[in-house]
């Protein structure tokens, strides 16, 4: 009779751990949720048909030539700086007057964002940005403005870069 009452025993400890089982679940739960936005940080420059087709040798002022666009989701902000590689002159490309040292040149001057820039050094900041743009970025118009010289016949060019950087 003592083995059919440990059976019984063992069957009622049976039976009550796991009548328990549903007492002894979790009752609420989590789940972390994160995502990662990576940096985007772009510039974007659009040319007119004035940028190739400039009156030169006339005087020209706030003549449009293109159009910037920046676009960062940097919180801190960007700047845009634009170099010039020819210190802010239209230089004469034709080799054999560049050869013989009868070039000439055109000092010229760049309007962005209401405020007026000279290249004469080589490059200038013109935008310094403490917060980052809206959905699709920040266009400005880029301008130009020279005065009427006597020039040899010939194709003046420079060339600018622009260069964004997240602060």
């Amino acid at each position: 009779m003592n083995a059919k009452y440990n059976s019984r025993f063992v069957l009622t400890i049976a039976l009550v751990l796991f009548s328990t089982l549903p007492l002894l679940a979790a009752t609420t739960g989590s789940l972390s949720l994160s995502g990662v936005v990576a940096p985007s940080l772009s510039i974007t420059i659009s040319p007119d048909a004035n940028a190739t087709n400039l009156p030169v040798g006339t005087t020209v002022s706030g003549l449009k030539i293109g159009s910037v666009n920046e676009l960062t989701n940097n919180k801190a902000g960007y700047t845009v700086t634009l170099s010039s590689g020819n210190g802010g002159y239209l230089r004469e490309v034709n080799a054999g007057n560049v050869a013989s040292g009868l070039t000439d040149s055109l000092h010229y001057t760049l309007s962005y964002n209401d405020n007026t820039f000279d290249l004469a050094n080589g490059t200038a900041t013109i935008s310094n940005v403490s917060q980052r743009t809206t959905g699709g970025g920040t266009t400005n118009s880029l301008y130009i403005s020279f005065g009427a010289q006597d020039l040899n016949a010939d194709t003046y060019s420079d060339t600018l870069t622009f260069t964004i950087a997240a602060k």
